[in-house]
């Protein structure tokens, strides 16, 4: 997250060749900051989604940290990044975070997990996440750090992804015919 204001500036590519993006960013000087971390993100709506009709995401998330996070669109936003407001507070307990959720009428629910490598590099969070739909790499700071990443990484070609992890898995469902609504991994 950006410290300016609690404004979340970031973009996603899709990965072809992991290792070879993973490579590329520790040539560069990244600092690896976790290893295949496993994150489990439950996000949570009113029955009739009306968090999401206005643009809000409420998430409880655990992995290498354990948080509650409400992001919400920003009006006029660049259209080059995915600019949200993010609201973010270290949890102790998510079962007991969910549980309150949900006493609360956040009853609607869906589960995403990933496997998530950070590294920080030139003022960003540079994240390389393993989906059970596909392989991404996230960068995240401010516009200018972005872009930095983005020529170090010689990415300057390549689709840029504005959008959040479950439009490009409602993209994969439409592609491949695939159903649910859970973004998790094979038992």
């Amino acid at each position: 997250m950006s410290a300016n204001n609690n404004i979340e500036i970031e973009i996603k590519f899709a990965l072809a060749d992991w290792s070879k993006i993973e490579t590329a960013v520790q040539t560069a000087g990244g600092e690896l900051l976790h290893h295949n971390s496993f994150q489990r993100a439950v996000r949570f709506d009113t029955p009739s989604q009306s968090l999401r009709e206005r643009g809000i995401f409420l998430r409880v998330r655990s992995g290498e940290k354990q948080i509650m996070t409400v992001k919400r669109k920003l009006v006029g936003a660049d259209e080059n990044y995915k600019e949200r407001e993010e609201l973010e507070i270290e949890i102790s307990d998510t079962m007991l975070a969910e549980k309150m959720l949900e006493t609360l009428g956040y009853t609607q629910k869906w589960v995403m997990e990933k496997y998530r490598t950070e590294y920080a590099l030139d003022g960003a969070v540079v994240a390389l996440d393993r989906l059970p739909f596909g392989n991404f790499m996230e960068i995240e700071g401010g516009k200018e750090e972005i872009e930095k990443v983005i020529i170090r990484l010689g990415l300057e070609k390549e689709e840029r992804l504005t959008v959040t992890y479950w439009h490009l898995f409602d993209d994969y469902k439409k592609a491949t015919g695939s159903t649910g609504e859970d973004i998790v991994f094979p038992v």
